[in-house]
């Protein structure tokens, strides 16, 4: 479990996966409309291939050390109300059902990063997504877990996700 950490925090130093602003022009624009907003294959191409590049290193990481599970973690920034475009996509109230649509959106992209792991060859019973709106960044971190003597996957010490 320490190899597997370092190496991700390793790689993590330097890539990142990003999604276009809801509220963006590209992602209304986009063939996808808002879900464009928690799609791996950003509209601009350089960010496309640096996403790819980071689910890659993800996977490859994952695949050389079997036993270690891993949480994919979905946030959002703060926000008094949310993008209208991304509120009217869920059919909820920007204002006051802020906290949901944030929710939703961080865990849309955290599950796009868990599909696209899959797609690399990651058992799907290793990815667990979890998603925490309004945190303050906008990111989906990748972090390692230990498992327990008894089986049951345990988290790492504090302060240790990666992203």
């Amino acid at each position: 479990a320490d190899a597997a950490r370092r190496e991700v925090l390793s790689f993590m130093e330097d890539n990142d996966v990003f999604f276009g602003g809801a509220a963006e022009r590209s992602v209304r624009e986009s063939t996808l409309g808002i879900a464009q907003s928690w799609n791996i294959n950003h509209t601009d191409a350089e960010k496309r291939t640096q996403n790819w590049k980071t689910i890659e290193g993800i996977a490859d990481i994952m695949n050389r050390y079997p036993d270690i599970p891993c949480e994919v973690l979905g946030t959002t920034t703060s926000a008094k109300a949310a993008p209208a475009p991304l509120a009217d996509y869920f059919g909820l109230d920007r204002t006051r059902d802020v906290r949901d649509i944030m929710y939703r959106l961080s865990r849309s992209r955290a599950e796009a990063c868990q599909a696209a792991l899959i797609e690399r060859g990651v058992p799907a019973e290793r990815l667990q997504v979890r998603a925490e709106p309004l945190t303050g960044e906008t990111k989906v971190d990748f972090v390692p877990k230990a498992n327990s003597p008894s089986g049951a996957v345990a988290g790492l010490p504090e302060g240790l996700p990666f992203r």
